[in-house]
């Protein structure tokens, strides 16, 4: 049966939209406004146009085949993993207990992000990495203790197919303390996956609005971490930005005006006046900028795009670096991508990008030689 394009524009537009997606595809069935090849049709130009629990409910009512969805390029992995096995979420938010204190003598590594930029994504690929690939990493008890767990078991090798995290409650932050193991060197690290909603919290503080009782928590983590009892440890901060997103809005502003609001505070606040030795933009979903002939070309297309996207945030950024003497005064790219997606949440995991940022990680934290006496802290801000 064939179908215009028109229509096809129209069913794809309607179903990224629905919030209730699996209802939606029931009701047009029914109606005859969706049958196998328009299904099909769809599935080839975006993979992502249905998710895991729709995907399984037209399996299991034989509306479409295990060979259709790989007609579609959904290799039967996925569909086996599909049948297989059902998605869990990295965390109960019931059970957060908020951070009450960061271990002495550890590197502390920042991930920052708006709500759904990646951010973990990127953390359960590293962690993934780290725990099932060529270093070894030696699990602490600490408050993101469970956390941690679950994002570390989401792909046990480069190309593994597994459930990408879902997102989690946009007001917790969570600390990962463990000891990455490389050369016979212990790096010991707490990686601190920060609050989705911050950036929120950071516009309104900058516009001097009253915080909701969750977002004044959300915030008075942020401050006891980086201000009032700053340890110190060393830092590096990682910002997650969601490549191709720079239209996308929240509340009704675009991220650009809660990103350059938040700089703004942070310089306020002296968030990276001491003990912060680098700061990285990571953009994820980097495939779509496409493939580039050397690094240089790939880092001035990622310069023209925050130059042009976030310009102000980029600016800000790139300001405190350089009056804080981090990171040699420079602001370093590192596109991010976790592979082949499908079905909105399930990958075929690539495991290049989560190394590049491990390997910025071990060359930036401070180290013990295993075997040996005393510590050694490299002090990287220059």
């Amino acid at each position: 049966m064939a179908i215009d394009e028109k229509t096809l524009n129209q069913l794809e537009s309607s179903l990224l939209r629905t919030r209730r997606l699996k209802a939606e595809i029931e009701r047009k069935l029914e109606y005859g406004d969706l049958n196998r090849d328009i299904l099909m049709a769809l599935l080839l130009r975006n993979p992502n146009i249905i998710d895991p629990d729709t995907a399984r409910y037209l399996l299991n009512k034989k509306i479409l085949s295990k060979d259709d969805f790989n007609d579609c390029n959904i290799d039967f992995n996925f569909v086996d993993l599909l049948l297989e096995e059902e998605p869990t979420d990295p965390a109960d938010a019931s059970e957060f207990v908020p951070i009450q204190s960061i271990a002495p003598g550890s590197t502390e590594v920042y991930f920052w992000g708006m709500p759904a930029a990646g951010k973990s994504c990127a953390l359960g690929a590293l962690l993934s990495i780290a725990n099932n690939g060529d270093d070894t990493m030696m699990q602490q008890q600490c408050q993101g203790g469970s956390y941690m767990s679950h994002l570390a078991e989401i792909f046990h090798h480069d190309g593994a197919y597994g459930y990408l995290p879902a997102g989690t409650a946009i007001m917790n932050t969570y600390e990962m303390r463990f000891s990455l193991i490389r050369d016979e060197k212990e790096h010991p690290l707490s990686l601190i996956d920060l609050s989705g909603e911050l950036f929120k919290c950071l516009y309104k503080k900058f516009k001097n609005n009253v915080l909701n009782d969750d977002e004044q928590t959300a915030f008075d983590t942020l401050n006891n971490l980086l201000v009032e009892h700053a340890s110190e440890n060393r830092k590096l901060h990682f910002f997650v930005i969601e490549y191709g997103a720079q239209d996308k809005k929240i509340d009704g502003l675009r991220q650009d005006e809660y990103l350059k609001c938040a700089a703004e505070y942070l310089n306020q606040l002296g968030v990276f006046r001491e003990y912060s030795d680098a700061i990285y933009i990571v953009l994820t979903k980097a495939d779509k900028a496409g493939n580039f002939d050397n690094r240089q070309d790939e880092d001035d297309h990622y310069y023209n795009y925050m130059s042009q996207n976030y310009r102000s945030f980029y600016s800000s950024l790139r300001k405190m670096c350089k009056d804080n003497s981090i990171n040699g005064g420079q602001l370093q790219f590192v596109p991010f991508t976790i592979g082949d997606i499908v079905l909105r949440r399930m990958c075929r995991f690539n495991a290049t990008s989560a190394r590049e940022i491990l390997d910025y990680i071990v060359e930036r934290s401070a180290y013990v030689e295993r075997n040996k006496l005393g510590r050694i802290v490299r002090i990287l801000r220059q």
